[in-house]
């Protein structure tokens, strides 16, 4: 049963240029402390995951894409690319379990490249440059190959994060130094099941955060991938928040749990440093 300062917003972006990011100025319950949750997310999954910004590199020549993408899989990814790099002498396919080679008849480096292209190729976690090596078993005069072990992501990350300026801090991992990550203040987690330009509904059981009350009246989200980058949207993204008050008879019980809650907070920052 909803009280005087039980509040349900639904706010949305309107930068069509940051459609990932909602920036609103909320009435606050006239408590002390809140609950504070966003329970739903919708917007239509038309992410860029390709522009024409982006490029890679082999030896010394940047190969920027020609168009913007919100659809596209590893086969037509693989396509796109072999075209733009054939002139040169360079080729590229899939193998059957959708790793990326390259190949060449001399000896190439495939250099730096953009985040989405990281992403696409599967190298988000593979060190730059890579060197390419004899494969004495290719067939054709091409034997020179280079060899992605991983598999590349065609639409983000699987996992999505709602971050905003309010809520508790959490933390992931980085495996690279065994340290943690800190991931700002998140709101929600998506599970990336999506289908390109299909909607997204999601909603939220994991994250709800005690606040300061008067902290509602500047609130900032942004919609970020796994490796907390900022998504491109292309349609206005929605979300539904609940606030309610704590009240008086709750308030030294609340006041103990967001003592401990900024506590914790703090621990992890300082193992962070370590």
């Amino acid at each position: 049963m909803s009280g005087p300062n039980d509040f349900i917003y639904t706010i949305n972006s309107t930068d069509f240029n940051h459609y990932n990011r909602i920036v609103a100025n909320l009435e606050p319950p006239t408590t002390e402390y809140s609950t504070f949750t966003v329970s739903e997310l919708t917007t239509k999954c038309s992410v860029l995951i390709l522009t024409t910004a982006d490029y890679f590199t082999i030896n010394n020549k940047q190969y920027f894409f020609q168009n913007d993408y919100t659809d596209l899989n590893s086969e037509s990814f693989v396509e796109i690319v072999d075209d733009m790099i054939a002139d040169d002498g360079y080729y590229c396919e899939l193998d059957s379990a959708s790793r990326i080679h390259f190949f060449a008849q001399n000896e190439y480096e495939l250099k730096d490249m953009t985040y989405n292209c990281k992403l696409l190729f599967g190298l988000v976690d593979i060190a730059l440059p890579i060197i390419s090596r004899l494969n004495p078993e290719i067939e054709t005069e091409n034997k020179q190959e280079i060899f992605i072990p991983t598999v590349g992501f065609t639409l983000s990350t699987p996992v999505l994060y709602l971050l905003s300026n309010i809520g508790a801090k959490t933390f992931k991992n980085d495996d690279r130094n065994g340290a943690y990550q800190s991931a700002l203040k998140t709101c929600m987690r998506l599970n990336n099941s999506f289908s390109a330009n299909y909607p997204i509904v999601s909603g939220n059981s994991d994250f709800q955060s005690i606040i300061k009350s008067n902290d509602v009246t500047h609130c900032e989200f942004m919609l970020v991938d796994a490796n907390l980058h900022e998504i491109t949207l292309l349609s206005p993204l929605y979300i539904t928040i609940r606030i309610s008050g704590i009240e008086e008879e709750d308030k030294n019980v609340y006041s103990v749990m967001f003592e401990q809650m900024k506590q914790q907070q703090q621990e992890q920052m300082m193992k962070q440093q370590k």
